[in-house]
C-alpha cells in the first residue's frame, strides 16, 4: 500500500500509464537475471562509497564561516 497526501492523476492519464506498463513489463519479466545483476552490480557501489564516508564525531552547530563568506559554496561542496 502506498499512502500520499498527494491527489491522484485524472483517470485518463491513469489509464494511458497503465498502457504503458502493460507495453514495458514484459521486458522486464524477459530479462530479469541481466536486469537484477546489473542493478545489484551498481548497489554493492553504492554500498561500498556509503561505507567509505566519514561522518564526524560531533557536527557543529552552524556552518563555518569559510563554506559561507565571500560566497556560499551549498552542494558544490559535496559533489567534490
Amino acid at each position: 500500500m502506498y499512502i500520499t497526501p498527494i491527489e491522484p492523476p485524472p483517470g485518463e492519464i491513469i489509464q494511458k500509464k497503465a498502457e504503458l506498463f502493460g507495453k514495458r513489463v514484459p521486458y522486464v519479466f524477459q530479462n530479469y537475471d541481466r536486469l537484477w545483476s546489473e542493478w545489484y552490480e551498481k548497489f554493492q557501489v553504492l554500498g561500498k562509497q556509503m561505507e567509505s564516508l566519514k561522518i564526524p564525531q560531533e557536527l557543529s552547530q552552524f556552518v563555518p564561516e569559510e563554506q559561507v563568506i565571500p560566497s556560499p559554496e551549498g552542494t558544490r561542496r559535496l559533489m567534490n
